[in-house]
């Protein structure tokens, strides 16, 4: 007797090292393309944050991709051995074609037996997602409540960040070159405001300010009218620093919100992240119970 449901969510989302423990879930490694062309999938074995790092380093640059399609397929088909229906996890199809080679596989293995939604969102967004669809789950809801829910999850969630360096952002076309230039001269940093896509946050003066001026962006996205008990979840998005550096920006959003600590977790930069915003970039992703709309 088959299972009934199997995420497959791609590296896009935070912790996909335990979540690959979770029963009932797989991860879909994307691609990361380095500018020598050499390809790696983001599958924490053939490459992982400190060797970005130390690539970065080295001066080279990078690029991302879809998990490939004969992967895509190749997981489906054998989800489908095992499973009743399949339910598929990328990252916004406003950074990428990989929900629109999930879709190609809803159309080929049919919808009856394969779920997919634009979740509009990454990271911690992907982690607490699942979590909630593994509950939901247990209610037998149907393809069509399932894919509604995974399409409407965007709307209690945000996240933003801000990086020391933008060079990645500007060689991926993310940001424009003179932008860049203006922001070296001022000496101010961009915030950047993920939505479905990536846009324009507002400034701080520097990297020390950008944690309050994060956290204001996320409660006048809430109208300043966010309450404790309608915050799930806030988790500190960083890359490549230490406990004694997060832990800051972590008590930060306790006291800005009136959280518990358990409100407020420390996840690192997904890695098809890191190679464009480097290191040292921080951020905060939330998950309310209170729609932003």
């Amino acid at each position: 007797m088959k299972k009934p449901f199997l995420i497959l969510v791609d590296s896009s989302a935070t912790n996909t090292i335990e979540l690959a423990q979770m029963e009932d879930v797989k991860i879909l490694p994307l691609s990361i393309i380095r500018s020598d062309d050499k390809v790696f999938e983001d599958d924490n074995k053939s490459i992982n944050a400190n060797d970005i790092f130390e690539m970065l380093d080295q001066k080279y640059h990078f690029s991302t991709s879809c998990t490939p399609i004969g992967v895509l397929h190749q997981e489906v088909e054998q989800g489908l051995q095992e499973y009743e229906k399949v339910v598929i996890l990328t990252i916004s199809g406003g950074y990428s074609s990989q929900f629109n080679n999930a879709l190609s596989l809803k159309k080929e293995f049919g919808e009856e037996k394969v779920i997919v939604a634009d979740t509009k969102s990454f990271g911690y967004a992907l982690e607490l997602l699942i979590k909630h669809l593994k509950e939901m789950f247990k209610k037998q809801p149907t393809n069509q409540e399932i894919e509604k829910y995974i399409d409407n999850f965007h709307d209690f969630t945000i996240a933003v960040f801000a990086c020391e360096n933008t060079a990645g952002l500007v060689a991926s076309g993310r940001l424009p070159k003179i932008v860049s230039a203006m922001l070296k001269l001022t000496k101010i940093t961009p915030i950047i405001k993920s939505e479905y896509k990536n846009k324009s946050g507002g400034v701080a003066r520097n990297m020390k300010t950008a944690p309050e001026k994060m956290l204001s962006i996320i409660a006048h996205t809430w109208h300043n009218n966010l309450n404790p008990d309608e915050i799930e979840s806030i988790a500190v998005l960083h890359a490549g620093l230490s406990e004694e550096q997060t832990e800051p920006l972590r008590q930060l959003a306790i006291r800005t919100f009136n959280l518990r600590p358990e409100q407020v977790v420390v996840r690192h930069s997904p890695s098809v992240f890191l190679v464009y915003v480097y290191k040292n970039a921080i951020g905060y992703q939330i998950v309310t119970k209170k729609s932003k709309v």
